[in-house]
């Protein structure tokens, strides 16, 4: 067997397994962008202009948007519902 046919084989493997973890990152992704999305629809905030500033970062930023609401908004709700 010519070694050069094992080796395209062993790319081609390595480059499924490649593009397969980019397309579960962009999956996670797009999943964290949609929860963070409704929950900020389904979410009570003291005024409306505050729902509808974090609903403009999360359509306006995309992922970056969904996790700076995860860590500023998120995680603060969370920990207030452990300490009670």
């Amino acid at each position: 067997m010519d070694p050069l046919v094992g080796f395209a084989g062993l790319f081609w493997i390595g480059f499924m397994i490649i593009f397969l973890i980019i397309v579960l990152i962009f999956l996670a992704g797009t999943i964290l962008w949609f929860w963070m999305l409704i929950d900020v629809i389904v979410s009570d905030f003291k005024d409306n202009t505050e729902k509808a500033i974090w609903i403009l970062v999360l359509l306006l930023t995309g992922l970056i948007g969904a996790i700076i609401y995860f860590i500023v908004v998120k995680n603060k709700r969370l920990g207030t519902k452990k300490k009670k």
